[in-house]
């Protein structure tokens, strides 16, 4: 099957940036797009405790850091590489944009980051499995 756009969704951790360079290789193989995404938490889901607007900007910042990084890695694979950063509960951006982009294929991470991150996105890889709109790759470490 020749899938004719990828999404990878990251989020800096090395499962994710592996993810990235196998749907990178797919692409180079079928002549894909490959959109990498990064999804910033919504505001209610931070601690109420920070200054919402901080945090928030250190997400947005965190993600064109992370985003950047896949440019790099793109780069040195001489490929073309979309990002896009959108808001919101990551599986749930993942789906939409998914479906948005009307991707036919995901490919992403068997696991993400630990510690607070975790907390915040929950078992995200197993949520976009079950609500995907079309088949998922899971690149294992």
């Amino acid at each position: 099957m020749v899938y004719h756009h990828i999404l990878v969704p990251i989020d800096g951790s090395q499962h994710s940036l592996n993810a990235l360079e196998a749907g990178i290789k797919m692409a180079q193989e079928e002549g894909s797009i490959v959109t990498a995404l990064y999804v910033v938490p919504k505001a209610g889901q931070l601690v109420e405790i920070f200054a919402i607007k901080d945090v928030k900007d250190a997400f947005y910042q965190e993600g064109e850091s992370i985003l950047d990084k896949a440019r790099e890695i793109a780069k040195s694979m001489n490929f073309n590489l979309s990002v896009r950063i959108n808001e919101g509960t990551p599986y749930k951006i993942i789906i939409e944009t998914a479906q948005t982009l009307n991707c036919d294929l995901i490919v992403m991470g068997n696991q993400g980051r630990s510690g607070p991150s975790k907390l915040l996105i929950g078992s995200c890889t197993q949520r976009v499995l079950a609500g995907a709109p079309c088949p998922v790759l899971v690149v294992r470490e």
